[in-house]
């Protein structure tokens, strides 16, 4: 357990500012400084034509041919080919218009047909043929017609009984390929995230918004259970959750949503634990919202995709079980900060080539490469706005004033030199010190204004 210690700058040099550091016996690891893998590039100009534009909602993996499909706000959907480094448009595959300009929302691919399933705004519910190169609608598949015009928000696939799973506001079914039927399971929940669980237990974990926020489903018999007071104290509240992911390694499924919720539910022992506090400097906390998890069994990892951020943190993240931290990978966006304060609601792993593909905001699209080493570039220089990492190891020297956008957060080992005057333009500004083996040398003449 980290000590936190607050000391007040006032005292000593007159000013607000204060700086925090840790008391630790041993070192640190810094959530967004990882050797093994960081570089995340960005592939936003890749869209021929500027076509993807609007917020990326959801992502799925194609990986027979290394294709990344997209689905946007808008009605825009089209994929990346990894080949070719190109995003193709296939807005005006919909035989008859029928996404229109409808939110798509959520997107699967059925790797056993080889069909790209998807939801939206409106009841839009359908398929896209990549052979044929058509995208077919399957409203009118709904039994009395129970999908209607509801919002649906979420896909799960069960390859066991060969079922595409559909979830949204109060709507819950699944569609049978083989008879071309939909069929109702019924709900009155908003269904936020759905997650086929794969193993023999043959269950969905489903997440919602409300009161009861953490679901399961028993495809055999039938049953939704509510398991939204396995949460310890009652961490998770009413609040959303988006983001499901299954550890097959230590059989936990992690959850995430909105108002920073972050933890772990144990199928064995049936309690769900608040992750809340393994994030270093409180990156994640607030009022942040996590729109997807992903597990990597490779690197064994949780990877987080932060759909609604503060101005204090960024979209991306992961969290290491083993040393149980919560790491900020914002500054993985290597060059040109180009993920910047962007909402991240999307990612999907390609395990063949080691990347996460994410997308959000703006028409953001990129991903993280998890077998590279960045470039490493000097922090000694503030950014223009924001939060700046300074990496200690840089034994940076400032001998002229800098104008200090956000807070400081410091790390690694070294020495760090100043004789000037750091002026910030925050009223309440903090430096924040992680790990031992730093110093800061402040020589006559240097200082902190605000």
């Amino acid at each position: 357990m980290k000590t936190i210690n607050k000391i007040l700058l006032g005292i000593i040099l007159g000013v607000s500012l204060i700086v925090i550091t840790t008391n630790l016996a041993g070192s640190v690891g810094i959530g967004w400084w990882n050797e093994m893998a960081n570089v995340s590039l960005d592939l936003s100009g890749t869209d021929e034509n500027a076509w993807m534009n609007n917020i990326g909602m959801e992502t799925a993996y194609d990986s027979s041919r290394g294709l990344v499909y997209i689905a946007t706000t808008g009605g825009e959907f089209g994929y990346y080919n990894i080949s070719s480094n190109v995003t193709i448009d296939l807005s005006g595959t919909d035989f008859g218009g029928w996404i229109g300009a409808s939110n798509i929302n959520s997107l699967i691919y059925d790797s056993e047909h080889d069909l790209v399933y998807l939801v939206g705004a409106g009841g839009k519910f359908g398929f896209y043929n990549l052979t044929e190169n058509i995208s077919y609608s399957l409203g009118g598949t709904d039994v009395a017609d129970w999908m209607g015009t509801a919002t649906l928000n979420t896909l799960t696939y069960n390859p066991d009984n060969d079922l595409v799973y559909i979830g949204g506001l109060a709507k819950f079914g699944y569609y049978d390929i083989t008879s071309n039927v939909s069929t109702s399971i019924g709900t009155a929940l908003t269904i936020s995230r759905l997650m086929y669980e794969p193993s023999s237990r043959n269950v969905i974990y489903v997440g919602t918004a409300g009161l009861n926020p953490f679901q399961r489903y028993n495809i055999t018999d039938g049953v939704l259970t509510d398991l939204s007071a396995t949460d310890t104290d009652n961490w998770l509240g009413a609040n959303t959750l988006r983001g499901l992911a299954y550890d097959s390694k230590r059989d936990l499924i992690f959850l995430a949503g909105t108002a920073s919720k972050f933890g772990y539910y144990n199928i064995t022992s049936n309690v769900a634990t608040t992750l809340d506090g393994t994030d270093p400097g409180n990156w994640l906390r607030g009022n942040n919202a996590t729109s997807q998890l992903i597990y990597n069994p490779d690197d064994d990892r949780i990877y987080l995709a932060i759909g609604t951020v503060t101005t204090n943190s960024r979209g991306f993240g992961y969290y290491n079980w083993d040393e149980n931290i919560t790491g900020d990978l914002y500054s993985t966006d290597y060059p040109g900060d180009w993920m910047g304060t962007n909402a991240i609601n999307t990612v999907v792993l390609d395990s063949d080539r080691d990347l996460i593909y994410m997308a959000g905001a703006s028409g953001l699209f990129g991903f993280y490469n998890l077998n590279e080493e960045t470039p490493h570039v000097s922090t000694c220089t503030p950014p223009l706005t924001g939060n700046w990492h300074i990496d200690c190891y840089d034994n940076c020297t400032w001998p002229m004033s800098k104008l200090i956008p956000g807070n400081i957060t410091i790390s690694g080992s070294g020495n760090l030199y100043l004789a000037s005057i750091w002026y910030f333009n925050s009223t309440k500004p903090y430096i924040f010190m992680d790990g031992l083996g730093c110093n800061l040398n402040i020589y006559p003449g240097g200082g902190f204004r605000t």
